[in-house]
């Protein structure tokens, strides 16, 4: 969810009111069991991105600007 500030939560929420952060990819796969309907996979992509599944390890900022070779 993207808050009025812009910033963004994942997690869960009850009546639109944010109850819990989204820690583990396990949580959400508990709740994606237990969902009658089917998660998009782009959404599912956003949650993996948000707990840092798809987020890079190494900070490759010094090699920003920087010719190969």
């Amino acid at each position: 969810m993207i808050f009025k500030d812009g910033l963004r939560k994942a997690g869960f929420f009850s009546d639109n009111i944010y109850q819990k952060p989204l820690l583990k990819m396990s949580e959400f796969e508990t709740f994606e069991k237990n969902c009658r309907t089917k998660i998009p996979e782009a959404f599912r992509q956003e949650i993996k991105e948000y707990v840092g599944l798809l987020a890079p390890n190494e900070d490759n900022s010094k090699y920003i600007g920087q010719e190969l070779g």
